[in-house]
């Protein structure tokens, strides 16, 4: 007896704590049916109803034989790691609180097209150096990722995507020399880009300049039909049809308060700000040529070198000047016409296109505002030939470099003579600085290709987010290929 009352005085209290412990444990939905697919426009897991359940538990636990009582306990002791998991799942958006981090959900999240399907990461994916890789990119309704992406009944986009990377230097600043030689701020001599040096209002954006700024620029694409906009509602209505959107998603209504302020106004023009902030953070500015340029000399190859310097010698750097290799202007250069489309390509009037950066050229084939060149092979080779392939662009003076061989046979007698016979026939001219680029032998052209793959920086943020506000795909209807995801270091 004696034993089993020894044995009893330390079995018993253990029997019950057990049992305590078991009815003090949180209820959970476990064994419940699998909650069903409901749709809607918020992201926030469906938590709730499980974490109201755990902090009614929390307060009370269940007797024996039923009943239920009101206790007082002790606060359990909480990690602090315990806490931050918690509050990954209570809010899965707990970390994003600027406005760059707002832009980037904004960016991904394909609630802002009128069909829910694509978003400015369909044709603007890290995995093609924030382009698409086509020639011409394929929104709404089209179904897939870069040269994979299939369109459906809209038509393709009338223009090859730029990369979003370096967009921040648009309009750099380069300063205007007076001709070759002459205190022009060449590619041998520029300084590293800042900020301080871009009229940001004024940034000239799209292949025909036709906005400024990237906060206007982040705005047109939802107005367009052909890329995110189709039939869902009319351009003039656009704008405010995904402002209503966005004010109601809870998500994104906390995620702008923490950006802006809690007595924040979500409209039009706070999307723009806000993934313009996030495209600014993509920047690329440590290519092997900036390298030398910072004093490695091994940073180069031979023909690296040697094609930096024909860069120069037959003229690339006219246009494609300063830190950037961009002048930012707009050009006639004459290129052909895509054949996917029905009507020619005007550019910004007279089939003038805006001069693209180089950087990471090697990244962003195929070439030119339409695509139409699918290497930079067949782009040097282009400015070797020094004649426009466009029937719309015509030189005034009959051919490369004032030789007086004529173009299409359009036009005959004196440069004035052929500019009359241009404007009666609503023709463009062709550029005359893209016509001293020629004539550069085999060994120029291979190594100026050379010297374009060492303006690669690949160092550029390739995150994509695990989930978006709206709580749909991000991306849209693509199939994700690399990439990686919000949690990977």
């Amino acid at each position: 007896m004696k034993t089993l009352f020894t044995i009893g005085k330390f079995v018993l209290p253990v029997i019950f704590v057990c049992a305590m412990g078991y009815f003090l444990l949180p209820m959970t939905n476990s064994g419940s049916p699998e909650a069903p697919i409901v749709e809607r426009e918020s992201a926030q897991p469906l938590v709730k109803e499980s974490i109201e359940k755990t902090q009614s538990n929390e307060s009370s636990d269940v007797s024996k034989n039923g009943s239920s009582r009101i206790q007082k306990k002790k606060p359990a002791t909480i990690s602090k790691s315990s806490v931050e998991e918690k509050a990954k799942i209570d809010d899965p958006f707990e970390n994003v609180s600027s406005a760059l981090e707002l832009g980037q959900m904004l960016f991904w999240d394909p609630i802002l097209s009128g069909n829910r399907d694509v978003s400015c990461a369909t044709c603007h994916h890290p995995d093609f150096a924030y382009a698409d890789s086509r020639d011409l990119s394929i929104g709404t309704l089209g179904v897939g990722l870069g040269p994979d992406r299939m369109q459906t009944t809209v038509p393709p986009v009338r223009r090859n995507a730029h990369t979003i990377v370096n967009t921040a230097f648009n309009g750099l600043n380069n300063g205007r020399g007076r001709g070759r030689g002459q205190n022009r701020d060449d590619v041998s001599n520029n300084s590293t880009p800042v900020f301080q040096n871009v009229n940001q209002e004024r940034a000239p954006m799209f292949w025909d300049s036709r906005v400024r700024s990237l906060e206007l620029q982040a705005l047109e694409p939802i107005k367009a039909y052909d890329e995110m906009r189709g039939d869902a509602f009319t351009k003039d209505d656009a704008l405010d049809s995904v402002v209503a959107r966005i004010k109601g998603i809870s998500d994104y209504i906390k995620l702008f308060k923490k950006a802006y302020g809690d007595e924040v106004i979500i409209n039009a023009s706070l999307i723009g700000s806000s993934i313009a902030e996030f495209e600014r953070s993509l920047v690329a500015v440590n290519s092997p040529f900036d390298k030398y340029r910072a004093g490695d000399k091994e940073a180069l190859s031979s023909e690296q070198l040697r094609g930096l310097q024909a860069f120069r010698d037959v003229g690339c750097d006219n246009c494609h000047r300063g830190a950037m290799f961009s002048d930012y202007q707009l050009h006639a250069l004459g290129v052909k016409e895509n054949t996917q489309l029905d009507t020619a390509d005007n550019g910004a009037g007279r089939f003038r296109f805006r001069t693209p950066s180089l950087r990471n050229v090697a990244l962003t084939a195929p070439y030119m505002h339409n695509g139409t060149f699918k290497t930079l092979e067949e782009v040097v080779q282009f400015y070797n030939t020094g004649r426009s392939e466009n029937p719309n662009v015509v030189a005034v003076d009959g051919g490369r470099r004032g030789g007086n061989r004529g173009i299409f046979g359009f036009f005959g007698g004196d440069g004035q003579a052929q500019q009359q016979g241009a404007n009666d026939n609503n023709l463009a001219t062709l550029d005359n600085r893209f016509r001293r680029v020629d004539d550069m032998s085999a060994s120029q052209m291979s190594d100026i290709v050379a010297f374009l793959k060492a303006l690669t920086d690949e160092n550029f943020d390739r995150t994509i987010p695990t989930m978006v506000p709206s709580g749909l795909q991000p991306g849209g209807m693509i199939a994700q290929r690399i990439g990686r995801s919000m949690e990977t270091p």
